[in-house]
């Protein structure tokens, strides 16, 4: 057992940087990546929709269908997002 972490941060230099790191201690750099339960239908679907240009619009909208793809219950709702 162990612990992942999405580590995101920004600088001048390089921009909008993600990371994630797993329990053996590697870590590695994404554009979009998740972890969790259901991670890989999210990946899935980040892989298909995510593209470098989003608008904040375009961005929030697929946050949105990854969150109701993924969550687990069949009508999702605010309420039941932590």
């Amino acid at each position: 057992f162990g612990v992942s972490f999405l580590i995101a941060g920004y600088d001048a230099a390089q921009g909008f940087q993600l990371f994630h790191t797993d329990p053996s201690g590697n870590f590695s750099g994404w554009k979009a990546y998740a972890i969790g339960m259901n991670n890989n239908t999210a990946q899935q679907i980040m892989r298909q929709d995510w593209t470098e240009n989003l608008s904040v619009k375009e961005a929030l909208e697929l946050t949105a269908k990854v969150l109701t793809k993924t969550m687990d219950t069949a009508n999702p709702n605010a309420e039941k997002l932590e």
